[in-house]
């Protein structure tokens, strides 16, 4: 069962992206992957999920960090997500650039996509650049304000 909005703002205190035990003054802790968790009424919640809730008063399927770093919970820097726009604002793993891979065998960059659970490639390219640039124009289209480019 989740909390309601009224259960959090009667335990915590907002305060510039965080929430302070009004009890304590204390906020949650940090764990190894980067969200903030707090206690509530004997479970863990993603402090992200209550600031979201405590402003919204809706409880999403996702909550996504529009900037990307897990432990800014300010209210300006949430939304509400589909597990699948949550992917789309994920930061880029491995290679330089979101999208981008070096393929050896063609002694090429492929930019690729995802979109509706499937991989599209979008090209082969000399550069790492001109795959970027690919894939930022494809992302603009297919992820609209979900894209990540960087």
């Amino acid at each position: 069962m989740q909390p309601t909005k009224e259960q959090v703002a009667e335990h915590f205190n907002y305060v510039s992206g965080a929430l302070i035990r009004k009890t304590t003054g204390a906020r949650g802790y940090t764990r190894p992957d980067g969200y903030v968790y707090v206690r509530l009424l004997g479970k863990s919640y993603g402090e992200h999920r209550l600031v979201h809730l405590l402003f919204t008063g809706d409880w999403p399927y996702q909550v996504d960090h529009v900037n990307g770093i897990r432990s800014d919970n300010r209210h300006e820097n949430l939304r509400a997500a589909t597990h699948a726009e949550n992917c789309m604002n994920r930061k880029p793993r491995g290679a330089t650039s979101k999208g981008c891979y070096w393929q050896p065998k063609r002694k090429k960059w492929t930019a690729q996509i995802g979109i509706g659970g499937k991989r599209k490639t979008i090209g082969y390219f000399d550069t790492e650049a001109e795959a970027s640039a690919a894939y930022a124009a494809a992302a603009d289209v297919l992820h609209g304000e979900f894209k990540r480019t960087t």
